[in-house]
């Protein structure tokens, strides 16, 4: 980000007041504080920022930079939710910032902790995009009172492991505690070397680098829900849930090796009961992708149905009837490997709608790239419509 950051965009996008409140608490910054107390002009201004010593700029810069990650629209819905759960009077004050990048550097002015090693951390789902969790049901319902230390013990163990491969150092572990009870924990560890071809600053390098990888755990105490994310596919999954009840709960744990989580089979219903709360406003739901096989066949057969995206929402089923003999759908006989459900939300005031989807697979999902409200309807909706196997 630092090479793509413009020190003149951001003094446009925020306002004097937080900016000013800022620099007060950096004497350090010296003459670029007094000009912009004094109502300066920009050039004045960005040459007092150029000629700021490299150490100094660099540190105010990645401040400012933080700011405008935590002023992106679906961040600044996860900061202000987290803050109401945990600093109600900290969200107080934040409500009377105009600009959402007056929040943001409101929050690094006030509370620099919390908005940089509680709130920024919780952005690290965006980087798995698609990637898909493996969810790990049953887990004792264990209260985690020493996360650090949990954290700590956690990393210890996962290096271990990964490091019969020869790779795993740990380079950074951390905690974060959602306001809905979530315990993560995130662990960054090098890979295996690659090469390495390039320049660093003018000089010509070529050599080999560790790259990172991460492994991630999400557990939730109250319902025993294990998610992870991390390389490699179930059974490397399946090791590291046992790693972490070990080292996280205390408990040995054994996760069943082909237990689905998740039952998706009503989806080949086409009165299937989507039902929802007006208080959600939730416009429609609908199936748009579906990946089934007959078991009269084996090995099975998968085939992939995708509705378009303006169609009614029974097309998923109308393309079936359609394309797919009646024999396919002998009674019992029909697996589904892949939904994909798509929420279209009613209009916001401004008049726009809002769209979100998710994958489902037996054991594994994508909800937890989506920002915070969309997973809490997801989640919601999977437990209401008797979809998540461990829901008892």
């Amino acid at each position: 980000m630092g090479a793509q950051f413009s020190i003149a965009n951001f003094l446009n996008q925020v306002s004097l007041g937080p900016l000013s409140e800022y620099l007060a608490k950096r004497p350090d910054l010296g003459e670029l504080r007094k000009l912009v107390a004094a109502g300066a002009d920009d050039q004045r201004i960005l040459a007092a920022w150029q000629a700021l010593d490299p150490g100094l700029r660099a540190e105010t810069e990645a401040d400012f930079e933080d700011a405008e990650a935590l002023a992106e629209p679906d961040h600044l819905a996860v900061l202000m939710e987290e803050t109401r759960a945990r600093r109600p009077s900290t969200a107080r004050q934040l409500d009377g910032q105009q600009r959402a990048l007056d929040k943001a550097l409101w929050l690094i002015t006030n509370d620099r902790d919390f908005a940089k090693d509680q709130i920024l951390p919780l952005f690290l789902e965006e980087s798995f995009s698609q990637k898909q969790w493996h969810r790990f049901p049953d887990l004792p319902l264990v209260a985690i009172q020493r996360p650090a230390a949990a954290a700590d013990a956690l990393a210890k163990s996962v290096s271990a492991y990964y490091q019969d491969q020869t790779r795993g150092q740990v380079h950074r572990e951390f905690h974060i505690r959602r306001s809905d009870g979530t315990d993560y924990f995130a662990i960054y560890l090098d890979d295996y070397a690659a090469p390495f071809v390039g320049f660093t600053g003018p000089e010509f390098v070529r050599g080999s680098q560790h790259p990172a990888f991460q492994v991630v755990f999400a557990y939730q105490p109250s319902s025993g829900w294990l998610d992870i994310l991390a390389p490699g596919g179930l059974k490397e999954h399946q090791a590291l849930a046992v790693i972490f009840g070990k080292a996280v709960l205390g408990a040995e744990i054994t996760p069943e090796p082909f237990r689905p989580v998740f039952v998706l089979e009503p989806f080949l219903n086409r009165g299937f009961d989507f039902r929802i709360d007006v208080a959600d406003r939730i416009q429609e739901v609908r199936v748009q992708h579906l990946r089934i096989a007959s078991t009269a066949h084996t090995p099975l057969e998968w085939v992939t149905l995708e509705a378009s995206a303006r169609g009614a929402p029974s097309e998923i089923h109308d393309l079936m009837a359609r394309c797919l003999k009646a024999t396919f759908f002998r009674s019992r006989s029909v697996v589904v490997g892949r939904v994909r459900i798509r929420f279209t939300l009613a209009p916001t005031p401004q008049g726009r709608t809002k769209r979100f989807n998710f994958d489902i697979r037996q054991k594994s999902h994508t909800i937890k790239r989506l920002p915070a409200d969309y997973r809490r309807i997801a989640e919601k909706y999977l437990g209401r419509w008797d979809l998540s196997l461990d829901d008892d």
